[in-house]
């Protein structure tokens, strides 16, 4: 064993080498028995926060102990920000800015379609309104009520 120490919820992360390995400086983590029932009681994003360790790590260990089926996982934006340390929010300003830099167009607001054709959202039927933006019946009568709501 190189390393041991204590986490947040109380249980013990222990660190070795493989005897199989040459290379001194890989070093895997243990699955012990109170690590596998912690794991079991809790979800990956609580067990990423309590235990201190990286997602993979976690979902190695969940799929050893047949509680996840595969190791690709989809991450939040929850889990992201516990990984990296960070708030919600930083996570959700980075991915615009990352979206911006490959040059990905930004979403039209709803809003600003809906100041365009103002006129014609007054003054036409909401049948007239469903053929000529090829929207259904709901949408058109929400779009209806965003305008009257902005327009307060």
């Amino acid at each position: 064993m190189y390393e041991e120490r204590n986490t947040q919820a109380g249980i013990m992360i222990y660190k070795g080498s493989m005897y199989e390995r040459i290379a001194k400086s890989q070093y895997i983590f243990i699955l012990t028995d109170g690590l596998a029932e912690f794991l079991k009681k809790y979800d990956l994003a609580k067990s990423m926060k309590l235990l201190g360790l990286l997602i993979k790590i976690i979902t190695r260990f969940r799929c050893a102990l047949g509680l996840q089926k595969n190791m690709s996982i989809q991450y939040s934006i929850k889990e992201i920000a516990i990984g990296l340390n960070k708030t919600d929010q930083e996570i959700l300003t980075a991915c615009s800015y990352l979206k911006e830099l490959l040059g990905e167009k930004k979403r039209v607001p709803l809003l600003n379609w809906v100041r365009t054709p103002k006129q014609e959202l007054n003054t036409l039927s909401i049948k007239e309104l469903c053929e000529k933006f090829n929207l259904t019946m709901g949408a058109v009568m929400y779009r209806r009520k965003l305008l009257k709501g902005n327009e307060t």
